[in-house]
């Protein structure tokens, strides 16, 4: 594991394959909807290769061209609401990844300024409030997600924009995501630090990249060092 690097005062986390082992769904979803859409099944390989997007960009690949803006809202929406149907018929999987109530909490106990900067959208973002009870570490107005007004993941908006919800510059923060686009647009926006989660491994190799101080399959293992310097 690389050194912790110092003046990290803020976190800035991804929610989805991060925060909820969810991008299994989130597969089944766009699958289910890219078929309607392309008149052909469409593959898990497709719909990964596109983890980390906003819903429009995913729609626009999908297609080969933009969509007017309210055609792409109706359609991400059925896609959401395709996959939240999924999330509540597996109740035994609707819960946060290990380790991190434990951390949120240590975080909150000691002050550090922390918030959720995640490309789903706000109808997704209301449900996890409601289903994990978010508003017991973050305020949902500082949580950052995919309105449609700033370009996706790899572009680093939604990072400038999580951190200056903190009154902070992203390179006092400490970003922990879990897809090469969100790492990359951690990198792009001069992040202080990054930790990567990976369940499955290290396929992508992400602990090469720069900036990344350790890839972990949960919360349990975090960087002591890294709570330590954060919790000065």
């Amino acid at each position: 594991m690389r050194p912790a690097m110092a003046g990290l005062h803020g976190v800035l986390l991804d929610f989805n394959g991060t925060m909820f082992f969810d991008s299994e769904k989130h597969i089944r979803a766009w699958c289910q909807l890219g078929q309607e859409l392309v008149g052909r099944p469409v593959t898990v390989p497709e719909v990964q290769a596109m983890m980390g997007m906003p819903n429009g960009q995913i729609l626009e690949r999908f297609l080969g061209h933009p969509l007017p803006p309210a055609q792409a809202w109706a359609l991400s929406e059925r896609k959401e609401a395709f996959y939240r149907c999924l999330c509540l018929e597996d109740p035994d999987g609707q819960h946060l990844v290990r380790g991190l109530p434990a951390l949120l909490d240590r975080l909150k106990a000691a002050g550090i300024p922390r918030t959720i900067a995640t490309s789903a959208v706000a109808s997704n973002v209301d449900a996890y409030f409601q289903w994990f009870g978010l508003d017991r570490w973050f305020d949902r107005d500082r949580v950052v997600c995919d309105d449609g007004s700033f370009p996706g993941k790899p572009h680093p908006e939604v990072y400038l924009r999580a951190a200056a919800k903190l009154g902070l510059p992203a390179g006092d923060c400490l970003v922990v995501e879990d897809s090469l686009m969100g790492i990359r647009a951690a990198q792009a926006a001069g992040a202080g630090g990054i930790v990567a989660i990976a369940p499955g491994g290290d396929p992508a190799g992400l602990a090469q990249l720069e900036g990344v101080s350790a890839v972990l399959p949960d919360f349990c293992g975090f960087p002591q060092e890294l709570l330590a310097g954060l919790c000065r």
